[in-house]
C-alpha cells in the first residue's frame, strides 16, 4: 500500500514531493509492469519526481500525466544504475558496462504565483564506476 499524506506534507511546507524508491528487479535493463503501474500511480496521487534504485543497471526515464488531473506531470528515473560499487560485469554475468553505468540527474521546479508548480529542466550526467 502506497500512503502519500500531502496535506500534512503541505502544512509542514512542501511545495514539492520528490520520492527516492527502491523497486525493480536486479540487473535488468528493461522496467517490469509494477514498477510502471506505481510510477503512475505516485504520479495520480501528485508526485513530482520519482529516482529509483535496486537493479544496479540504468532503466529508462518517462514524463508521465496524471489520470486525475491532466496538467500534473511526474519525471520518473526508474533505476540510476550503481553510483559507487564494485559490482563489475565479470563477476556477475552482465553485459560489460550495464553495472558500471549510472547517471546524476538534476532537474529544476518552478513554483509560480498562482502556487503551480512546474518541471521545467531535467538534466542528465553520464558517470561510470571504475
Amino acid at each position: 500500500m502506497i500512503v502519500v499524506d500531502k496535506d500534512a506534507m503541505k502544512a509542514a511546507g512542501a511545495d514539492a514531493f520528490v520520492m527516492f524508491i527502491h523497486w525493480g528487479e536486479e540487473y535488468s535493463t528493461k522496467v517490469n509492469s509494477a514498477q510502471k503501474d506505481i510510477a503512475q500511480k505516485l504520479c495520480d496521487l501528485g508526485i513530482h519526481v520519482i529516482v529509483g534504485s535496486h537493479p544496479h543497471v540504468l532503466q529508462t526515464m518517462d514524463l508521465l500525466t496524471s489520470a486525475a488531473d491532466e496538467t500534473h506531470q511526474t519525471l520518473v528515473l526508474y533505476s540510476m544504475g550503481n553510483f559507487l560499487s564494485n559490482q563489475r560485469a565479470n563477476n556477475i554475468s552482465l553485459t560489460p558496462g550495464e553495472s558500471e553505468d549510472s547517471l546524476l540527474l538534476s532537474f529544476t521546479l518552478v513554483k509560480y504565483s498562482d502556487g503551480t508548480l512546474v518541471l521545467e529542466d531535467a538534466q542528465i550526467q553520464p558517470t561510470w564506476v571504475l
